[in-house]
């Protein structure tokens, strides 16, 4: 009875927010240096802008309604020297779908973002952004960086 009960509650869920019945499942055991490496772009930074894009974009084999968000970038820790940069959010259907990070105005963020087969940037919910006053990783990206941009030495 109990596993019927979540499962009824799973699929309500996935229905309401994910109006094509996408339903957001993140892996499970996220790692911020496993992030850290397949990721296009981090970095720590605050949103200036967000809107709904007013064109569906193609998601694999779906079509839906995301935000574009402007960032100003105030700490890099991987990628492109930007000082603002856009990136995409929601995987989902309309109202950003399910996987849709909930950014607000006026938070400083802790951005994972990816690039996409046509080179743009996304994050959602599953990439590790969150805001930096969550973020215990802050430490560790910076040494990260660090690391990466050591000259390699070999024999």
């Amino acid at each position: 009875m109990m596993y019927l009960r979540k499962m009824v509650v799973t699929i309500g869920l996935c229905r309401a927010f994910g109006t094509m019945g996408f339903c957001c499942e993140c892996s499970e055991g996220w790692n911020a240096e496993a992030a850290f490496r397949e990721s296009a772009l981090v970095f720590r930074g605050r949103i200036d802008e967000s809107f709904f894009s007013r064109a569906r974009e193609w998601y694999g084999l779906m079509r839906m309604r995301v935000s574009l968000c402007t960032f100003t970038v105030d700490e890099l820790f991987k990628g492109d020297d930007l000082r603002s940069v856009h990136v995409y959010d929601g995987i989902g259907g309309e109202g950003a779908g399910a996987c849709a990070y909930p950014f607000k105005g006026g938070v400083d963020y802790l951005i994972y973002a990816y690039r996409d087969a046509d080179g743009r940037l996304w994050t959602h919910i599953c990439t590790g952004t969150k805001p930096v006053r969550d973020a215990e990783e802050i430490a560790n990206l910076r040494r990260w960086k660090r690391d990466a941009s050591r000259p390699k030495t070999g024999r």
